[in-house]
Protein backbone atom coordinates (compact mmCIF):
# COMPACT_ATOMS: atom_id res chain seq x y z
CA UNK A 1 0.00 0.00 0.00
CA UNK A 2 1.47 3.48 -1.19
CA UNK A 3 -0.77 6.45 0.45
CA UNK A 4 -0.87 9.55 -1.17
CA UNK A 5 -2.73 12.77 -0.44
CA UNK A 6 -4.63 14.47 -3.99
CA UNK A 7 -3.21 17.99 -4.24
CA UNK A 8 -6.41 19.33 -5.23
CA UNK A 9 -9.42 17.82 -2.63
CA UNK A 10 -6.52 16.24 0.24
CA UNK A 11 -8.16 13.21 -0.02
CA UNK A 12 -5.95 10.54 1.26
CA UNK A 13 -5.94 7.37 -1.42
CA UNK A 14 -4.02 4.10 -1.88
CA UNK A 15 -1.78 4.64 -5.09
CA UNK A 16 -1.54 0.98 -5.45
CA UNK A 17 -5.03 0.01 -5.73
CA UNK A 18 -6.33 3.12 -7.61
CA UNK A 19 -4.89 5.59 -10.04
CA UNK A 20 -7.94 7.76 -9.55
CA UNK A 21 -8.66 10.16 -6.39
CA UNK A 22 -11.53 9.13 -4.53
CA UNK A 23 -12.59 12.54 -3.76
CA UNK A 24 -11.95 14.51 -6.76
CA UNK A 25 -11.20 11.99 -9.72
CA UNK A 26 -8.08 13.38 -10.40
CA UNK A 27 -5.22 11.52 -11.41
CA UNK A 28 -2.69 10.39 -8.57
CA UNK A 29 0.44 9.08 -10.38
CA UNK A 30 3.38 10.84 -9.66
CA UNK A 31 2.06 12.37 -6.00
CA UNK A 32 4.71 12.27 -3.09
CA UNK A 33 3.96 9.56 -0.65
CA UNK A 34 2.23 11.07 2.91
CA UNK A 35 5.00 10.92 5.40
CA UNK A 36 4.47 9.39 8.61
CA UNK A 37 3.87 11.42 11.47
CA UNK A 38 7.06 12.23 13.74
CA UNK A 39 6.48 11.66 17.12
CA UNK A 40 5.38 14.63 19.61
CA UNK A 41 7.31 16.59 21.92
CA UNK A 42 5.00 14.85 24.59
CA UNK A 43 6.20 11.42 23.10
CA UNK A 44 10.18 12.34 23.15
CA UNK A 45 10.15 13.79 26.93
CA UNK A 46 8.40 10.77 27.92
CA UNK A 47 10.70 8.65 26.39
CA UNK A 48 14.12 10.88 28.03
CA UNK A 49 11.81 10.40 31.55
CA UNK A 50 11.61 7.13 31.42
CA UNK A 51 15.40 6.59 30.36
CA UNK A 52 16.36 8.62 33.16
CA UNK A 53 14.12 6.66 35.46
CA UNK A 54 15.52 3.25 34.54
CA UNK A 55 19.23 4.68 34.88
CA UNK A 56 18.36 5.69 38.10
CA UNK A 57 17.55 2.03 39.06
CA UNK A 58 20.59 0.76 37.83
CA UNK A 59 22.50 2.49 40.10
CA UNK A 60 20.84 1.63 42.49
CA UNK A 61 20.90 -2.31 41.96
CA UNK A 62 24.39 -1.92 40.99
CA UNK A 63 25.53 -0.67 44.41
CA UNK A 64 23.15 -3.58 46.21
CA UNK A 65 25.08 -5.77 44.51
CA UNK A 66 28.41 -3.93 45.29
CA UNK A 67 27.15 -4.02 49.09
CA UNK A 68 26.04 -7.79 48.93
CA UNK A 69 30.15 -8.23 48.82
CA UNK A 70 31.20 -5.56 51.90
CA UNK A 71 28.09 -5.81 54.59
CA UNK A 72 27.77 -8.53 56.93
CA UNK A 73 26.27 -12.23 55.87
CA UNK A 74 22.64 -11.27 57.19
CA UNK A 75 22.41 -8.29 55.73
CA UNK A 76 23.84 -9.20 52.60
CA UNK A 77 21.07 -11.11 52.17
CA UNK A 78 18.64 -8.56 52.27
CA UNK A 79 20.75 -6.50 50.13
CA UNK A 80 20.84 -9.69 47.46
CA UNK A 81 17.04 -10.02 47.94
CA UNK A 82 16.94 -6.48 46.81
CA UNK A 83 19.68 -6.60 43.97
CA UNK A 84 18.10 -9.54 42.82
CA UNK A 85 14.67 -7.95 41.54
CA UNK A 86 15.71 -5.04 40.40
CA UNK A 87 17.88 -6.92 38.02
CA UNK A 88 15.47 -8.72 37.37
CA UNK A 89 13.21 -6.21 36.67
CA UNK A 90 15.64 -4.63 34.77
CA UNK A 91 16.85 -7.21 32.14
CA UNK A 92 13.19 -8.12 31.76
CA UNK A 93 12.36 -4.53 30.74
CA UNK A 94 15.65 -4.44 28.54
CA UNK A 95 15.23 -7.63 26.63
CA UNK A 96 11.27 -7.11 26.38
CA UNK A 97 11.29 -3.40 25.00
CA UNK A 98 13.42 -4.78 22.02
CA UNK A 99 11.29 -7.78 21.87
CA UNK A 100 7.82 -5.67 21.22
CA UNK A 101 9.12 -3.20 19.07
CA UNK A 102 10.76 -5.53 17.07
CA UNK A 103 8.34 -5.96 13.34
CA UNK A 104 8.31 -10.09 13.65
CA UNK A 105 5.00 -13.05 14.27
CA UNK A 106 2.68 -12.86 17.13
CA UNK A 107 4.52 -16.65 17.58
CA UNK A 108 7.99 -15.02 17.52
CA UNK A 109 7.01 -12.26 19.54
CA UNK A 110 5.44 -15.03 22.20
CA UNK A 111 8.97 -16.87 22.12
CA UNK A 112 11.14 -13.93 22.65
CA UNK A 113 8.85 -12.76 25.59
CA UNK A 114 9.73 -16.31 27.02
CA UNK A 115 12.93 -16.30 26.68
CA UNK A 116 13.32 -12.35 27.38
CA UNK A 117 12.18 -13.32 30.98
CA UNK A 118 14.09 -16.52 31.20
CA UNK A 119 17.16 -14.49 30.25
CA UNK A 120 16.50 -12.31 32.80
CA UNK A 121 15.90 -14.29 35.84
CA UNK A 122 19.24 -16.61 34.18
CA UNK A 123 21.41 -13.26 34.22
CA UNK A 124 20.37 -11.70 37.67
CA UNK A 125 20.21 -15.23 39.33
CA UNK A 126 24.39 -15.59 37.91
CA UNK A 127 25.17 -11.86 39.16
CA UNK A 128 23.51 -12.23 42.71
CA UNK A 129 25.12 -16.12 43.06
CA UNK A 130 28.43 -14.37 42.29
CA UNK A 131 28.20 -11.62 44.74
CA UNK A 132 27.28 -13.78 47.09
CA UNK A 133 29.62 -16.94 46.90
CA UNK A 134 32.53 -14.12 47.02
CA UNK A 135 30.72 -12.39 50.32
CA UNK A 136 30.32 -15.80 51.75
CA UNK A 137 33.87 -16.67 51.12
CA UNK A 138 35.15 -16.32 54.20
CA UNK A 139 32.67 -17.36 56.36
CA UNK A 140 33.04 -20.20 58.87
CA UNK A 141 29.88 -22.25 59.88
Amino acid sequence: MKWVRCPSCRTVNDVDRYAMCDGCNRELTGEPPVEAPSSGRAAREGERDSNSGHRVLWVIAVVALVATFFLPPIVSMVSALLSFVMLTCLFMNLGLRSVWRSRVGTLLKIGGTLLAIVAALGGAFLLVAIACSVSLQGLRL
